[in-house]
């Protein structure tokens, strides 16, 4: 029996579909969609949550691409970008998963940013021969999850897999590469980031996100020429710019300058991961992204990471139909949603799923759907016949009622002589919450032994002066303090944290936000402080 499975990558700066479905002969055929996201709408991938009408919009962009396109599917698979992922190892002595399960979270509580009930977790286990097994751990705060599938599920779907993009990655790859042995290493030259993925042996292995990308490229160009930045976009996508080319123009210069620096850093990153995980030597570098679509974009990065860097072009391993479909498998922005869609399909290949605890996702059989719209039905003539009943009986005591409405009009009248009345009851009951409420705060305000002097003293004694840590605001209310500030980085943050907690003034220290501004290259945070 053939199976449908559909592959939503969520982008930047557009949302990329891959319909697959593969027969039980093993053909493949694949159906291809991308969808721009407004400028005016936020990115989707971002660390805070998005705003609820926003999140609609981008439900009703995947939900119309759906109906456009007449996608169908059996399975929905997504991923979610390594910027919002955390990767810790541990060595533990066993390697049975129930086991790691139910310890992994303690064993790197310390090196969280959050509190561990509020990250979701999932992992790998390697060197399973060695006494004791290597686990490598995702995490993800759970707001985060909250909010992908929350757009989702808004679209009318349920997507029974979310994953990292290092999996769809490395399925994309393994269908493309003859050989997936020795390290290769996959560069996704995207919008707002560029992703540096790196497997060996055909395994995960290493990931991080460098927060320059097209976008920065952009922002360089509509500085220099003092132009919108839709210009400055449609100047750098000028087929005449070409970074091979002898002549070089003031566009080309400025595009060059920038991938400079982002050459560095994926540079940075390489040798990064071969001092944490041992000197081996790159057999391939492979380049995808819509930003790698600047003609001579890949060998300009091979000039400076003095390396090959080949464009990523996923090779057909399914059928297309129609000159749109052959036209969008050869750019090199579907590698991720293919690879989704994929990867389903895939029993070979380790991957997570972020779908755990809480947010595990629950199936249920087409025939017990039918049953339930059935049983539905005859609940909803239930419901209107007791709806005739109980009208019935409304009415017969309309007239009772009205005696019990005027005494407690009477009595409400006694408490709050003067205002507007809607109903007393319920402002009979608002009213006296908010007695109780303002003497709950009159107790805690003469309880509180810490003023804002003694809280001020306290954090310029705790704080050394040589630490970098810029505070903003500082907001004292009852016995909760919230601290806003920027740091230089999330380490810095972690260590402002550990710090206070040695202070006798302060107890319950916690991050409730923390973010990286990509423009300042700064991390922005929020501690909530419970005093003593």
């Amino acid at each position: 029996m053939a199976k449908t499975v559909l592959g939503i990558d969520i982008g930047s700066n557009s949302i990329k579909f891959v319909q697959l479905t593969k027969s039980f002969r093993g053909q493949a055929t694949a159906r291809f969609l991308e969808k721009p996201i407004p400028s005016s709408l936020p990115d989707a991938q971002a660390t805070d949550s998005i705003i609820p009408e926003w999140n609609t919009d981008l439900a009703k962009i995947i939900k119309d691409s759906i109906e456009e396109k007449r996608f169908t599917s059996d399975e929905y698979i997504t991923s979610l970008p390594s910027k919002l992922i955390m990767v810790r190892e541990v060595k533990l002595p066993f390697k049975e998963a129930a086991k790691i399960r139910q310890v992994i979270k303690f064993e790197i509580e310390q090196s969280l940013p959050f509190p561990p009930e509020e990250v979701v977790v999932d992992f790998l286990v390697s060197d399973e021969n060695q006494e004791n097994a290597l686990i490598t751990a995702f995490c993800l705060h759970k707001r985060n999850l909250s909010n992908h599938l929350s757009i989702l599920n808004a679209a009318g779907i349920e997507p029974k897999v979310i994953t990292i993009d290092s999996f769809p990655i490395l399925r994309a790859l393994k269908e493309s590469v003859l050989n997936l042995e020795g390290v290769i290493v996959h560069i996704d030259l995207g919008a707002k980031n560029t992703t540096v993925n790196i497997f060996r042996g055909g395994e995960f292995a290493y990931t991080r996100a460098i927060p320059k990308a097209g976008n920065f490229i952009t922002t360089k160009i509509k500085n220099r020429f003092e132009i919108s930045f839709e210009e400055a976009e449609t100047l750098k996508k000028d087929p005449v710019v070409d970074l091979t080319s002898p002549y070089i123009s003031d566009t080309v210069q400025i595009i060059s300058k920038a991938l400079e620096e982002i050459a560095t850093e994926i540079s940075y990153t390489i040798n990064s991961f071969r001092v944490k995980k041992g000197e081996y030597p790159v057999n391939k570098i492979l380049l995808s992204g819509g930003t790698s679509s600047l003609k001579g974009v890949a060998q300009f990065l091979g000039n400076k990471l003095n390396s090959n860097v080949s464009l990523f072009l996923p090779k057909s391993f399914f059928e297309v139909s129609g000159i749109e479909q052959e036209q969008a498998i050869n750019t090199p922005i579907f590698h991720i949603s293919l690879g989704l869609a994929a990867l389903e399909t895939d029993d070979e290949i380790r991957r997570i799923n972020l779908r755990r605890e809480e947010y595990v996702f629950k199936s249920i059989d087409k025939k017990v759907k039918n049953n339930i719209k059935y049983a539905a039905g005859l609940l909803g003539a239930i419901i209107v016949l007791s709806g005739f009943n109980l009208t019935f009986d409304l009415f017969q005591k309309k007239n009772e009622n009205k005696d019990v409405e005027k005494r407690i009009m009477s009595i409400y009248r006694e408490m709050l002589p003067t205002g507007n009345v809607v109903n007393e009851v319920v402002q009979a009951e608002q009213y006296i919450g908010k007695v109780k409420e303002e003497f709950r705060k009159f107790q805690q305000i003469m309880e509180t032994k810490s003023t804002p002097l003694e809280v001020m003293r306290e954090l310029s004694t705790t704080i050394p002066k040589d630490f970098q840590v810029k505070i903003l605001n500082l907001s004292l209310r009852e016995k909760k303090l919230e601290i806003k500030g920027e740091a230089a980085n999330l380490e810095s943050v972690d260590k402002l944290q550990n710090m206070l907690k040695l202070s006798p003034l302060f107890k319950d220290i916690k991050i409730s936000s923390i973010q990286m501004n990509q423009i300042q290259n700064i991390a922005e945070f929020t501690l909530d402080i419970e005093l003593n």
